[in-house]
């Protein structure tokens, strides 16, 4: 690879990072979830996401993604720094990342960086 082709990837990112969407928001209006407890779970669980601006204003929904399938949860309660979601119970057991519904842009979907594993029930 030459100087000049890492160069203009270099440039293109940099083109991509400034694109007009991300103009006029200030990155900490952009929901982010840092970490979920308990992040092993069974269906039915109440999970706490934490992180900044997750209310109601800027989270309309919280999903489950295992890369295929994709799981609508039941929000318990909202506030600006955590967000308290119910796990569904029909999800099988796997990983799951978490995923934000923006409430502004509701088909814009972000993925968090945050694993939830679900367990078998025990009976």
């Amino acid at each position: 690879m030459t100087t000049y082709s890492v160069l203009r990837i270099v440039a293109l990112l940099g083109v991509s990072l400034s694109s007009p969407g991300n103009i006029g928001r200030e990155p900490r209006d952009i929901p982010h979830v840092d970490r979920v407890e308990p992040d092993v779970v069974q269906t039915g669980d109440v999970v706490t996401a934490s992180g900044n601006d997750l209310d109601s204003s800027h989270v309309a929904d919280v999903l489950l993604s295992d890369g295929v399938l994709v799981a609508l949860t039941h929000i318990v309660e909202q506030e600006r720094d955590f967000i308290r979601f119910r796990m569904p119970r029909s999800l099988a057991p796997g990983r799951y990342t978490v995923v934000l519904a923006m409430a502004e842009q509701q088909s814009r979907l972000l993925d968090q960086q945050v694993v939830i594993t679900v367990k078998r029930a025990d009976k």
